[in-house]
């Protein structure tokens, strides 16, 4: 079984991941990367390198951070929350298929 050290200095206390050994099979890269970073670097060395890279910034920029902050979001919605997206989708589907109608009667006019 292939174990890395994991690590993530990160400013914010809730992103903060502490320094543990980690199963690769567990982990998932991204393609965000601290160049020149040298091994067995200590917490002192990472953190400087992390905020020169601006890890943080790259990392709250990327899709898959927008990705899982939108459905944490989506998770916390209350019922009600829940139904007025719904009546949103519908009006917004109805608005699609209206001009979709318009524009097929318009082509058949033709």
């Amino acid at each position: 079984m292939k174990q890395v050290l994991v690590e993530g200095p990160s400013s914010d206390s809730k992103a903060a991941v502490p320094r543990h050994s980690a199963s690769l099979s567990d982990l998932s890269l991204t393609p965000i990367v601290i160049e020149k970073l040298p091994r067995a670097a200590g917490h002192t060395a990472l953190k400087a390198l992390w905020e020169k890279n601006s890890v943080d910034s790259k990392w709250n920029n990327s899709a898959w951070a927008k990705n899982r902050e939108r459905s944490v979001k989506r998770k916390q919605l209350t019922d009600f929350e829940r139904f007025k997206v719904m009546r949103l989708r519908k009006q917004a589907r109805f608005e699609v298929r209206k001009q979709f109608a318009a524009s097929r009667a318009q082509a058949t006019k033709a």
